[in-house]
């Protein structure tokens, strides 16, 4: 590699709390860190070098994140200025202004050994019949099941079943799928096969399914990513991806264990050339087992739902920049690393006067409005499940 290469390949530490700053070499983050990154505050790099990390199982990010991608300026597409379509309506007002669904759900259901044999042997019946289902097993040691089916149906999602499961203690099925694209085809066909493994037993067992992750997910033409002045309470860990131009292409809150934050140019992601307006998806990921007010849903429980939103905050970006300064070094890691790193610098006096000053700038977020609607949906689900035809 050339000297030239190799300086895309380094690695920027930042100390914003000393004002220091320090170049790690790609190879030294691999060899010497052994991936390991948590110890540093923020950093930036290119791509190439996050991709090449997050390749190794034992990355571990440092706590906020700066990631140059190779991509020229966005092509400009233009904003939505009606009434509903702006940011602080599409969170203030849900039910009127944001289409909430669910992007992806993934249950577990408990089988004894006779019906997950069973279930894995019709299935193995079923991957000989169509070309369009296929079968592996799992090498990678992090993996919680061995064996995953995939249901693939043309122009829309899969189903993804995973049986043998690597720890006793685990539910032998879990079920993984986007309600938004999924074949109802493909869902009648994996329920009618469940339930004649089952038999008059599958209700209970659906009811009792553990709902291990759901995500949440709108779109807004109103506003791009870069309106979105997001933070996650009690969350270090933030990445922000930028394009060769700076314009902010992606963000990304919390680790992936509990709760997770992402917003990103949905237009540039799929290549949706053909939409009149910018198009802004918001997307938060709940993993129930892993959040402490939740400890694990049950599809009987959603009726119990405590709020959701209450760990997220959304502020007014010209409110924040003008208290802040733009041009202040304040501004400047807030935008660039999030409110946490902020945090992070400050002591416990001018923490406490930050704190009054984000919470002067939040916007409205109707969490018991967002709450109904995921209750909502998440009834649609099960229902899916129990009645389908």
């Amino acid at each position: 590699m050339s000297n030239n290469q190799s300086e895309l390949y380094n690695i920027t530490v930042i100390d914003h709390t000393n004002q220091l700053k320090s170049d790690l070499t790609l190879d030294d983050a691999i060899h010497k860190f052994n991936c390991d990154l948590s110890k540093f505050d923020c950093v930036n790099m290119t791509l190439a070098t996050h991709d090449t990390l997050t390749g190794y199982k034992q990355y571990k990010s440092a706590k906020s994140t700066l990631i140059i991608t190779n991509n020229d300026a966005i092509a400009a597409k233009p904003i939505n200025y009606s009434d509903n379509s702006s940011l602080s309506c599409k969170f203030a007002t849900p039910k009127l202004s944001s289409d909430v669904f669910i992007d992806k759900l993934e249950i577990t259901v408990h089988l004894t050994k006779k019906e997950a044999k069973k279930f894995a042997n019709k299935l193995a019946k079923e991957v000989k019949k169509h070309s369009r289902i296929t079968f592996h097993k799992r090498t990678d040691t992090k993996a919680k099941y061995k064996s995953v089916t995939n249901i693939k149906n043309k122009n829309q999602s899969s189903i993804t079943v995973l049986l043998e499961p690597v720890f006793k203690k685990t539910n032998s099925l879990k079920v993984s799928y986007n309600p938004q694209k999924v074949s109802n085809k493909d869902l009648s066909t994996f329920c009618k096969i469940l339930k004649n493994i089952i038999g008059i037993d599958y209700r209970h067992r659906i009811l009792n399914a553990n709902i291990t992750r759901f995500d949440v997910t709108f779109d807004g033409d109103g506003y791009v990513v870069e309106d979105l002045l997001i933070h996650l309470d009690k969350s270090a860990y933030f990445k922000q991806f930028i394009n060769l131009s700076g314009e902010i292409e992606s963000k990304i809150l919390g680790a992936k264990k509990a709760i997770r934050a992402i917003v990103y140019n949905k237009i540039q992601e799929s290549k949706l050339e053909s939409e009149p307006y910018v198009k802004t998806r918001f997307e938060i990921t709940y993993r129930p087992f892993n959040i402490k007010k939740l400890n694990g849903l049950k599809f009987k429980h959603v009726n119990e739902l405590p709020l959701l939103l209450s760990s997220l905050m959304l502020f007014d970006k010209p409110k924040v920049e003008r208290s802040l300064g733009l041009a202040s070094v304040d501004w400047s890691i807030i935008s660039n690393y999030g409110a946490s790193a902020l945090r992070r610098t400050k002591n416990n006096t001018d923490r406490v006067k930050l704190t009054k000053t984000l919470n002067e700038c939040r916007l409205d977020i109707d969490e018991y409005g967002f709450n109904l609607i995921i209750i909502k949906l998440l009834k649609q689900q099960r229902q899916a499940l129990l009645y389908f035809k």
